[in-house]
């Protein structure tokens, strides 16, 4: 509320009256909700269903780690199974030659996260705002609000023992890590680097997940909440959330079975139409990319 506060303040009366109108959409940027959403992964109420989506072009994700993205880490065929909906996949130098074995190596070593790692460590999240787009006369001020209140978090936060690390860790607030299926991917590598798997994974494509349901996208990402949104944007009329080119990277320890390390890159596209005094439309795109290390 005092970031609310302070942000509301430092305009004059005139513009006030105006961001009467479109103060509902800024404050997903200015307020407690999206930074804390991003941020903190905070948990809230079951999104609703239902609802459609406008898909966007994908835009490049920001290029913050060591680790390496899928578009570049295509194994050769002798060395990794590729995309999960082909019938056969090319010899690997691994054992899990197949989307099936590959989910299944996946979901289990990500099982073992919330249940016997002492802490995960976010080592950073890096956000980028790739378009915001409110009513012309009011653009300055909404792109104000996004440059002091988002920004990108690079301080590493720790999170010690198993509570923790079911809050904090995707997907936040629940039991599990992975509720993945061949059937949610688009594309799926294993690599054998000797002493780890490097699993590679891009998602298919989603209108509208639903938060916390282990579906989809949300079977081992982070989601918004579309019930947050209508409860911290007063006269929303529509909220549609597209989620596109969303990747995961994850290393999972060959002696123990252990995943060791993990990023997740997602994209998405927010539509909004807020009616007060008058119907606003807002468009937002954004990229979020981070990074954890697990510790067992």
């Amino acid at each position: 509320m005092d970031k609310i506060k302070e942000f509301w303040e430092s305009f004059d009366e005139t513009t006030r009256k105006a961001l009467c109108i479109v103060l509902p959409v800024i404050m997903l940027f200015s307020s407690g909700y999206f930074v804390g959403s991003l941020t903190s992964n905070r948990v809230g109420a079951p999104a609703a269903e239902g609802q459609q989506s406008v898909q966007v072009d994908a835009t490049d994700a920001p290029e913050q780690t060591t680790a390496v993205p899928v578009e570049a880490t295509t194994a050769a065929p002798s060395e990794a199974t590729t995309a999960a909906t082909q019938q056969s996949a090319a010899p690997s130098t691994g054992a899990y030659t197949t989307p099936e074995e590959i989910v299944a190596l996946f979901n289990e070593s990500a099982g073992k996260i919330k249940t016997t790692a002492k802490r995960a460590t976010r080592n950073y999240q890096d956000m980028k705002i790739n378009k915001l787009e409110v009513p012309g006369a009011l653009q300055s001020l909404a792109d104000s609000a996004v440059a002091k209140y988002v920004k990108p978090n690079m301080t590493p936060e720790v999170y010690e023992g198993t509570e923790a690390v079911k809050e904090k860790y995707p997907v936040s607030g629940t039991d599990f890590a992975s509720k993945l299926k061949v059937e949610y991917v688009d594309t799926i590598t294993c690599t054998d680097n000797g002493t780890e798997y490097v699993i590679d994974i891009k998602m298919k494509d989603q209108m509208n997940p639903v938060y916390r349901s282990g579906e989809g996208v949300g079977s081992i990402f982070w989601t918004m909440n579309i019930d947050d949104i209508a409860n911290n944007v007063p006269g929303l009329q529509k909220a549609e959330l597209s989620y596109y080119n969303c990747t995961a990277t994850a290393k999972i320890d060959k002696a123990t079975g252990n995943m060791i390390y993990s990023r997740f890159i997602y994209n998405f596209d927010m539509i909004l139409e807020v009616k007060m005094l008058a119907t606003l439309n807002a468009n937002a795109s954004l990229t979020v990319d981070e990074e954890y290390t697990i510790e067992y």
